[in-house]
Order: C-alpha cells, then structure tokens, then sequence
C-alpha cells in the first residue's frame, strides 16, 4: 500500500514537472498565432468589398435559318459564355480593366495593409496574382448564368470593377 502512494506521487510530480514545458509548447504553436491573426483582422487589414454579378450571353436572332430554333438556349450559348469566363479569367481582362480604370493603381494605394497591397513596381505576372485572388467567375451551365464576384478596398471601385468587367 505504502509502495503504492510512493508510485502515485512520483507519477503526480512528474506530470506536473511536464505541464509547463506542454502550457509552452501550447501558448506557442496554439495561442500566439490566434493573437497574431486576430491583431492582424482587427488593427491592421483593410476591409474589402465585394459586388456580386450574375449575367446570361445570349446569341441574336437569325431569322429563317436552322440555327434560330437552338438561339437562346443553353445549347446555343455554353460556348459563347465559357469563352467570355475564360476571358475574364484571363491576363488580357486584367490588362484592359487595368487600362480603362486603373486595377493596379488601386491596389498599389499605400492605405491598403501589406499583404493585400500590390508593390508599385509590379510586373503584371504580379498584378494578375491580385486580379485572379480578387475576381472570382464561374458559369453554371445548368442555368446558362456566369456569376462574378469582385473584390476592391472600396465598395464603388468594387461595383465599377465588376461593371467594367461586364461590359
């Protein structure tokens, strides 16, 4: 019995010898980079906007061909609106979006926190990281609709990207 109790607190004094190596470890791979992350959302990144879009590609009428039955079906129109995604997914709506109202030049403000910020001396392999992060298009062919989400450090830079984008 005496044997025993002499066991038992060896065993105690030993976990409790292991507990403030394992509170470390804990605090170290556990807490701080949940303080850390949450400092960052808090104090130092800049709130993004989104504007959501949906829209159809419809071809015109041809009157008195065959072709005219299928227009306007989702038959007639999956090939037009996957080429206008993968447009829009690509460099080239970067560059023309970048031309026409500044892509770059928006994301290279200096309010908006390092990791979102784009260097000002970025190349556009650079710039198209950011693009394809921040412009997120998908087509579902059951329903013919592209949908598009755009994301800006302002809610009107946001719904002028995506109406850039559209047009």
């Amino acid at each position: 019995n005496k044997e025993s109790q002499e066991i038992q607190r060896d065993i105690a004094k030993r976990r409790r010898r292991k507990l403030w190596p394992l509170l470390g470890r804990l605090s170290f791979f556990g807490m701080l980079p949940t303080l850390i992350t949450g400092y960052y959302f808090y104090a130092v990144a800049t709130p993004m906007y989104s504007a959501k879009s949906e829209f159809l590609v419809l071809k015109a009428d041809s009157a008195g061909s065959m072709s005219g039955l299928l227009s306007g079906t989702q038959f007639a129109t999956s090939q037009d609106s996957t080429a206008v995604q993968s447009f829009l997914q690509s460099k080239e709506a970067m560059l023309r979006l970048d031309e026409e109202v500044g892509f770059k030049a928006h994301f290279t403000q200096d309010w908006i926190d390092p990791i979102q910020r784009l260097d000002p001396a970025a190349s556009n392999e650079q710039a198209y990281k950011i693009y394809s992060r921040n412009v997120k298009i998908g087509y579902d062919p059951t329903e013919g609709v592209i949908r598009m989400e755009v994301t800006a450090a302002d809610p009107v830079v946001s719904a002028e990207f995506s109406d850039r984008l559209i047009s």
